[in-house]
């Protein structure tokens, strides 16, 4: 029978739908029904969506249909790509809608999600199917489970879900509270609101003080549960001063739905021994052990707990494995092992969360184990305080893993040890210590325990390096799946943030990724991933998001791809996109080929050269490429040839032994070079002829010689031209333009030359009377003779003539070559302006107005003594080479002076 006060705590009810809070204020907790039976739901049912706009959250609607209460929306509501959808209870401003567990089905992908006086059954997008109201209920929290306390004060109490397991054998969800000093209940997997458990006595098994630590899991039982292939509940739970002194911290309960579930699995006749580890009532409060995680793997089942390292007064908290033996009805196979996470400079002593899973191949191959073996993943945190008696974590976090092997192995070092006659048994706070006792027993990795020599502490602790380290942070949750050969660890933050982590070695792990799932709210210890493993499910206090494991398709090039070190995203060459390997296909027929990039190999599909890159316009060439890492697949190739401006061209290529080949565009079509230019650039990408992304792209030039008309200019450019002296001419081609010419080649002409470089080139340089070897200075309205030096001057040159250009009009004027000097005619330079000056371009030319080079930009500066100066005094300050005097109120030249003032006195510049 159920006690009379506890009637309302197994109720199975649905929680009545809300009206619109137009018509009914909020008025407290839903009624409940006293009297446990389902409550009808109205015939109207509302439908209401109501949004509003969040600055964080974005845009959140409140799904509200026929009496289901939730959150819909995808990323927007979570204002990240990542989250796809979340929910969040409706508490009204009332409490008791507190989230407290999360559990995901592993093939229907249902969520199970436990709070304050409820659980919730969702689909996988996070809609709500059905809702349990566990509470709260009328009761008095000191009374012992199973007894009338009608006679004590009682109050309402809320009920908070401690434990919340899905029970795959017999589609159950089994769901522990706080109310009847942690009384559970097993119902049905699809449809929560349904009961699926026989009448009897109430076990107490997670506690009503929501303060201490509980961890239970389901797996393997004793030999009597096995033997029926049944499962039973694990449970680990702090014990301080309970109601009921019999309550064990370590216990192995039925889930046998007929008859008593949740007792102790095995107990013998006088409860002396069982499945079951009970702690001395003188040591509960100065010994407190906090559960963190549990597991089954292999024909054991474990414990990590955080507690004092021994029962003396002041020891500091340590992490600890504990484990027990499956074959084992009577806990003689109860062990606890330190766990040790050792960084450089920092000793992570507490563990925070931790998580089972099988490692990636490269993983496995490091750690030299199978991929189906099991690998223990947990997260630390330094001591807070450096008083380390107290389990206060500080801002120091590291993940250290260890395999079941190492564990297997260390804790058969340390039975061994005990079985040798050394060390003490018994742990103190379970039963008064004692001396090992010596034994020929064959201690291996299997041993499951005898009836002496237990409970035992082993000293050798299992040691190990931090693979990550964090600062300034604590880990509240770990969750690790595999992908493609890598594996990949999910660490929940105390800020509400979720930090994507690959390990890459047994030594090494990297951050690559934080994701803001909740800020400012700490992830529940609760991760669970999807059936598919594309999505994680992840929760806080206040809601549930469910997060797309990757973002691949954000990066938009191979080298953002594999920077991004996402071991679940590669390039897939086949389609110029980054995705997961599934999603990287080309299918040809009933050939189905793939060419994905790993994100480890840091090898994109790359041009990495182009012969020639250079290309001259007027021909036709073929173009080899040497493509690194380019997909082997069937078909034809393409080259696609980009313009500015222009429609792209498309020629064939071949496939070579490192990369493709193929022709040019023709010549005619291919744009014209813009005038004043020597080049056009172009994109030349490789693709498959029938379309598709490209696989790379690289730059070309496309480049015409003949836009050159200077020797200089032409045998100095980027791209290999020759000048043809006698021809004057730039081209590309000697052999066909320049036959039996004088060549002086370009610089960039592959293959020796004695003549390479403007250095070479015809060319005019100052002679004696040029100004700063620039330029020689003319008085205007003179007449002058102008003298140049030539290099490089080859005997078939002659005929030399001398052109200024000056205000718009080209004088000519024969010249003369003698030695190395070019004698110009005289010539009368003049400029009509007021200007002090004017500059008279200078050429010098052989033969049909062929000129030779002038890179030193030589000219002519006509010059006006009296547009320069105004005054006597400035016109006598002008430097002499301009040779100006001060006459009769004027700046004149000094030959001007003397015609016209013979008779004045005549001032002349110093």
């Amino acid at each position: 029978m159920l006690r009379p006060d506890s009637t309302t705590m197994l109720m199975q009810i649905r929680e009545p739908p809300p009206r619109p809070a137009s018509v009914r204020p909020d008025r407290g907790p839903p009624p409940r029904n006293p009297a446990g039976a389902s409550v009808k739901q109205p015939a109207v049912l509302w439908n209401l969506c109501f949004c509003w706009s969040w600055i964080i959250s974005g845009m959140l609607c409140l799904l509200v249909v026929g009496g289901n209460v939730g959150y819909c929306d995808a990323a927007a509501a979570a204002g990240s790509s990542s989250i796809v959808a979340t929910f969040g209870p409706d508490d009204r401003g009332l409490t008791y809608a507190r989230l407290t567990h999360l559990q995901v089905h592993r093939t229907n992908g249902k969520v199970y999600v436990g709070g304050v006086n409820r659980i919730y059954q969702l689909d996988s997008d996070l809609k709500l199917e059905e809702t349990v109201v566990s509470g709260p209920v009328i009761e008095s929290p000191a009374c012992p489970v199973n007894a009338d306390c009608s006679n004590q004060d009682r109050r309402q109490v809320n009920n908070e879900n401690r434990i919340l397991l899905i029970y795959y054998d017999k589609n159950r969800l089994v769901a522990c509270g706080t109310v009847a000093q942690g009384a559970c209940q097993i119902r049905d997997l699809l449809n929560i609101t349904l009961l699926r458990q026989a009448d009897g006595k109430i076990e107490s098994v997670a506690a009503s003080d929501p303060s201490l630590s509980v961890v239970a899991f389901i797996g393997p039982g004793s030999p009597p549960i096995n033997s029926a292939m049944s499962k039973v509940m694990y449970v680990g739970r702090t014990v301080l001063n309970q109601v009921d002194d019999s309550m064990p911290s370590v216990s192995t309960r039925s889930l046998d739905e007929t008859r008593n579930p949740f007792e102790i699995a095995f107990t013998d006749a006088l409860r002396s021994t069982g499945t079951f580890l009970t702690l001395e009532a003188k040591n509960r409060l100065s010994y407190r052990i906090n559960y963190i995680f549990g597991f089954s793997s292999g024909r054991f089942s474990y414990f990590v707990t955080v507690q004092p390292r021994s029962l003396e007064f002041f020891e500091p908290y340590r992490t600890k494995i504990v484990r027990i033996c499956h074959d084992d009805a009577n806990y003689y196979s109860y062990t606890e092992v330190a766990l040790s996470c050792i960084g450089p400079d920092t000793t992570y002593d507490l563990a925070q969360a931790a998580y089972v899973a099988n490692p990636g191949t490269e993983l496995a191959d490091d750690l030299g184990i199978r991929v189906t073996d099991d690998v223990l993943f947990v997260a630390f945190s330094n001591h807070g305080d450096v008083d380390q008696t107290q389990n206060r974590p500080g801002r120091k976090a590291a993940l250290c893993m260890y395999s079941i092997q190492q564990i297997q192995q260390k804790f058969t070092e340390n039975i061994r040890q005990c079985f040798t006659g050394n060390g003490v048994a018994g742990l103190g706070f379970v039963r008064a210590t004692y001396a090992c006792q010596k034994s020929q027993i064959d201690i291996n990795d299997e041993f499951c325990g005898i009836d002496f020599n237990y409970p035992y502490n082993g000293s050798l602790p299992l040691l190990a390096s931090p693979i990550l380290t964090l600062t300034d942070t604590r880990v509240t949750s770990v969750a690790v799946s595999v992908t493609h050969a890598y594996t990949v660890a999910f660490l929940g933050t105390e800020q509400g943030t979720l930090k994507k982590v690959v390990v890459e070695s047994k030594q090494t792990a990297k951050e690559y990724s934080e994701i803001a799932v909740d800020p400012a709210h700490p992830l529940l210890a609760d991760m669970s991933f999807s059936p598919t493993k594309d999505f994680i499910y992840a929760a806080t206090s206040s809601k549930v998001s469910k997060i797309r494991v990757q973002d691949c398709s954000v990066y938009t090039s191979c080298s953002d791809c594999l920077g991004a070190s996402d071991p679940h995203c590669g390039f897939c060459t086949l389609e110029n996109k980054c995705s997961l390997r599934s999603d990287c296909s080309m299918v040809k027929g009933d050939q189905r080929i793939t060419n994905w990039i790993p994100y480890k190999s840091q090898k994109c599909t790359r041009i990495a050269s182009v012969t020639p890159s250079q290309i001259q316009r007027t021909t036709a060439r073929t173009l080899a490429l040497a493509i690194e890492n380019l997909p082997s697949i069937q078909g034809n190739y393409a080259c696609v040839f980009g313009f500015p401006g222009s429609a792209p061209l498309e020629t064939n290529a071949t496939r070579s032994a490192d990369g493709v080949t193929c022709a040019t565009p023709r010549v005619e079509l291919l744009p014209e070079i813009p005038g004043n230019d020597q080049s056009i650039p172009a994109r030349l990408s490789v693709r498959m002829v029938n379309g598709g992304p490209e696989f790379s792209a690289a730059n070309v030039t496309f480049y015409d010689c003949a836009a050159l008309t200077d020797c200089g200019s032409c045998v100095s450019s980027p791209y290999p031209c020759d000048w043809c002296v006698q021809g004057h001419r730039c081209t590309h081609d000697t052999g066909e333009n320049c036959r039996n010419d004088y060549l002086v080649n370009g610089q960039n002409r592959s293959g020796y030359s004695s003549r390479s470089g403007p250095s070479f080139c015809p060319r005019i340089r100052p002679a004696t009377g040029f100004q700063n070897d620039q330029y020689t200075l003319v008085p205007s309205g003179m007449l002058r003779q102008v003298a140049v030096r030539v290099e490089n001057i080859q005997p078939f040159q002659s005929r030399f003539s001398c052109a200024f250009s000056v205000d718009g009009r080209l004088e000519r004027a024969e010249a003369n070559l003698v030695g190395d000097l070019v004698t110009c005619s005289p010539v009368q330079f003049g400029y009509q302006a007021l200007a002090p000056n004017a500059t008279a371009a200078l050429y010098v030319t052989w033969s049909d107005d062929k000129p030779l080079d002038n890179p030193g930009q030589l000219y002519v500066m006509i010059y006006k003594c009296a547009a320069m100066s105004s005054n006597c005094g400035f016109c006598l300050d002008l430097p002499p080479e301009f040779e100006c005097g001060w006459c009769e109120k004027t700046c004149q030249v000094r030959s001007a002076l003397v015609m016209n003032c013979f008779q004045h006195h005549i001032l002349l510049a110093r």
